[in-house]
């Protein structure tokens, strides 16, 4: 789940343990987040994921990552619909290597995205990498005024597969982002 926050809306995916998207959606910004916490659990239920990752990233230090009142609310609901969350942090080089690594799926084709997914495969399309000039680091985007989070959850759900942390019961998870 690619939690929204202030700029972006909640972008989440839903795949198996094979590699096939099966579900995208987006939870309109300015929903409450209790709201879009409940709704990303019953949608995981209805698929039988066992599994859900949110990037609890955020916008805080990452001292304060763990204590992130978003990811707390997700945390809850998942709790208290036996689902277990995993949470990532899209750091510097954790973003750089998931991103390298969905693209090692699509050019392997161990990923299938179906052509329903409009929003990922548009995000997808327009995604780009920038050298930033003052650092020499590159930088993972949509471009300015574009958004990226179907693409950062679709990143999520290919590092889950690889951790392993696709439910072994359904081979389901439920995979998100954070705007």
């Amino acid at each position: 789940v690619d939690i929204g926050r202030v700029v972006y809306p909640t972008a989440i995916i839903i795949g198996d343990a094979a590699g096939n998207v099966l579900f995208e959606e987006e939870f309109r910004l300015g929903q409450p987040h209790e709201v879009s916490a409940r709704r990303a659990v019953q949608i995981a239920l209805r698929y039988n994921c066992a599994d859900m990752v949110v990037d609890a990233t955020g916008g805080g230090m990452k001292s304060e990552m763990d204590t992130d009142a978003f990811v707390r609310l997700y945390k809850a609901e998942c709790d208290a619909a036996k689902i277990t969350l995993h949470k990532f942090y899209q750091e510097r080089y954790n973003k750089r290597r998931i991103i390298e690594n969905l693209q090692l799926a699509i050019q392997r084709k161990t990923l299938a995205l179906p052509e329903g997914c409009v929003k990922t495969l548009r995000q997808l399309k327009a995604y780009e990498y920038v050298l930033n000039q003052k650092n020499g680091f590159y930088i993972f985007r949509g471009p300015i005024g574009t958004h990226d989070d179907f693409v950062s959850a679709l990143a999520m759900y290919v590092e889950a597969i690889m951790r392993g942390w696709c439910n072994q019961r359904s081979g389901q998870g439920y995979f998100g982002a954070q705007g």
